[in-house]
């Protein structure tokens, strides 16, 4: 098992334009609990209070909610919503919204909305929970104790 962790170092908000943003370096990291290595899977600059809140408003959604199409049980979540979006079938306007909702609720770009981070999930996978990332760069997915993850950040 993973523990994914969350790492805020405060710094002076960049702009001058008059808000007083909760401007943080934010870094996320997976500790390998069996062996005791970090990985750093993200990092960046942003306000930290959009994700709190984005972490509030999801949390049930992301402890119970799976992705609302069947997903192969040897790719990631990251991996399925980019292969789902890439097919060429014609896709109900009913599972794009629900595809839609649960990215909104799971993926990390709509958590720091107008951040240029990519696109990395977090959520339920059959019997466990995962972060993942699928795109041209990288590709990765790592089981996490999201329980944990959550009361932890949100404490």
């Amino acid at each position: 098992m993973n523990k994914l962790i969350l790492q805020v170092k405060p710094k002076k908000y960049p702009y001058d334009d008059g808000n007083d943003e909760n401007w943080a370096e934010i870094n996320f990291s997976l500790h390998n609990i069996s062996s005791g290595n970090n990985k750093v899977l993200l990092k960046f600059e942003w306000n930290i209070n959009s994700f709190v809140e984005w972490l509030r408003e999801n949390k049930d959604a992301l402890l119970e909610n799976h992705p609302p199409f069947e997903i192969d049980h040897t790719k990631s979540i990251a991996n399925s919503i980019t292969e789902f979006y890439s097919t060429d079938k014609n896709i109900p306007d009913s599972l794009l919204d629900q595809v839609f909702s649960y990215r909104q609720s799971h993926g990390l770009r709509f958590a720091f909305r107008g951040s240029k981070i990519p696109d990395v999930y977090i959520g339920k996978r059959e019997n466990h929970y995962e972060i993942s990332r699928y795109d041209g760069e990288e590709k990765w997915s790592y089981k996490i104790d999201l329980s944990s993850f959550i009361n932890e950040t949100l404490s």
